[in-house]
């Protein structure tokens, strides 16, 4: 992944490369974090997939769909990149990282009254489509799912 990283620095200058506990891209610093762990295959898939935010100059999301719509986008450019980079990004291993953000949104838009999915009205609160009846969620994405009547 070193090699693939100090090419990485020479195409996208602009760009901080930092290693660090988690993959993530932050548009307001302009930093690629990166983890580097024993499977190095996903390792690699990871970055490029935070290449692809940087890429896309991705920043904080709307709405919980803007997100996920991110998120794929990120992948399609990791997958390009990949067949730059001499790697393939398998389909399953994209399948299976935007499934955690499915899971995570349908957590988030299940009305806690009756059950019912509802619609994202801001982008702490959603509106449920059966019993109309409005919840809150935290704006982070990176914690539980948790729904606030």
């Amino acid at each position: 992944m070193n090699e693939i990283i100090i090419a990485l620095q020479l195409i996208y200058p602009k760009v901080v490369f930092a290693n660090g506990d988690q993959f993530s891209w932050s548009a307001q610093t302009k930093t690629i974090t990166y983890s580097q762990t024993s499977d190095t295959s996903s390792d690699t898939w990871s970055l490029l997939h935070e290449v692809g935010h940087a890429t896309l100059e991705h920043s904080d999301f709307e709405t919980d769909i803007d997100l996920l719509l991110k998120e794929s986008a990120a992948w399609e450019v990791a997958q390009q990149l990949g067949v730059k980079y001499k790697t393939v990004v398998p389909q399953y291993y994209i399948d299976n990282c935007l499934d955690s953000y499915r899971d995570w949104l349908n957590k988030r838009s299940t009305c806690p009254y009756c059950g019912s999915q509802g619609l994202q009205t801001s982008i702490k609160v959603y509106m449920c489509i059966n019993c109309n009846r409005p919840w809150c969620v935290t704006q982070n994405r990176l914690c539980r799912p948790y729904r606030k009547k």
